[in-house]
């Protein structure tokens, strides 16, 4: 028997809505992707540059090789094609006016008295963490254990940064059209509105299956003001612990929740200064993948950090932050995320800086 819908129980919604219930195919179909058969990317998907060198945002990507590659059912040419199709991170950089803000506040930050002893020894924070799991059609659900591994994974990347993780919640919610929900998408927008768990106070996870199989992205710490509602981090549900090879250590989790707290790619702006504004990562050429072997593609000092956890490699290859790197995040929580941890007299950031969309 059918009830009307106006009748339902709050738990009851579901089954009253005149939809049928959403289908594997349908629900792959709705990401752009489908498991089905396999799919190969077509060379136009990606830049190439000056001598058929693949280029991701103009960067070279380096260390390419011609073992084919699949993923999520995706047979590309070689890893090098799904680095520079951009499907490794969707994290976009900054516009050059946001990023010259940024540096204004760390500058003025560095030369407020006492700022910099409070991103000293000592600097503690526990960031709450919620999970907001999308499935559609009975795909993409995650376990327990994945979730408590993703934990664990993230307090051992981050354990030497004074930046810990504590599990405050999981989700469920059963959406064919966030399922599939791409970045900057109307789907993403909807999804974290409904979903989230203030933004000030926690770290929302968002797991999901976007289109291409990108593996994830972030909003950035000083975009929290402006646009609180969209703040977080979107993972790919197949780049988990225990998800695709070889993105299946939880190492995508720590990448994009670096992002979160303010670090760029290591090789953001290629060989020219300032990179990625921190002064122990050398500038890089582009993008690594795979797990090469040490190069210096740059030729100012210092050879490329291909271990970096902002880096491209494999998850396995990814085991650091830089001590640059912890005094930038810890800087950025004072700044823009004063509410994740201790009260501190330095407060927000009173510049506003537009949501980077």
């Amino acid at each position: 028997m059918r009830f009307p819908c106006m009748l339902c129980a709050p738990f009851l919604l579901l089954a009253c809505s005149t939809k049928p219930p959403p289908t594997s195919e349908s629900c792959t179909a709705q990401s752009g992707l489908s498991r089905m058969a396999p799919m190969t990317v077509e060379a136009w998907e990606f830049e190439v540059g000056p001598g058929g060198q693949p280029t991701l945002q103009g960067l070279p990507i380096v260390g390419m090789d011609a073992a084919p590659f699949r993923f999520g059912g995706i047979e590309y040419p070689g890893q090098w094609a799904f680095v520079a199709a951009g499907r490794r991170c969707g994290t976009p950089s900054p516009p050059a006016a946001v990023m010259r803000q940024v540096e204004r506040e760390m500058r003025a930050f560095r030369a407020a008295p006492g700022a910099e002893a409070f991103v000293a020894e000592g600097f503690a924070v526990v960031v709450p963490v919620w999970f907001h799991i999308i499935t559609c059609g009975g795909q993409g659900d995650v376990s327990a254990a994945v979730i408590q591994e993703q934990m664990r994974v993230l307090n051992a990347a981050f354990g030497d940064t004074g930046v810990s993780f504590s599990l405050a919640g999981v989700n469920r919610r059963e959406n064919g059209s966030w399922y599939g929900m791409g970045y900057g998408s109307r789907e993403e927008r909807e999804a974290k509105a409904a979903l989230g768990k203030d933004p000030r106070r926690n770290l929302n996870v968002y797991i999901a299956n976007p289109p291409g199989n990108l593996l994830g992205w972030a909003t950035f710490p000083w975009n929290l003001s402006a646009d609180p509602a969209r703040d977080g981090v979107v993972l790919l549900n197949s780049a988990l612990p225990g998800g695709s090879a070889p993105y299946n250590l939880g190492a995508t989790g720590v990448h994009e929740v670096g992002h979160w707290l303010g670090l760029y790619h290591t090789f953001e702006g290629g060989c020219s200064e300032p990179n990625d504004e921190v002064e122990d990562t050398p500038p890089e050429a582009g993008p690594r993948h795979g797990c090469p072997g040490q190069t210096d593609s740059c030729p100012l000092p210092g050879e490329d950090n291909i271990e970096n956890y902002m880096s491209y490699v494999n998850d396995a290859c990814m085991n650091l932050f830089t001590p640059g790197q912890v005094i930038r995040l810890r800087r950025m929580i004072t700044l823009f995320r004063t509410d994740l941890g201790a009260a501190n007299r330095f407060g927000a950031s009173r510049a506003y800086l537009p949501s980077v969309r």
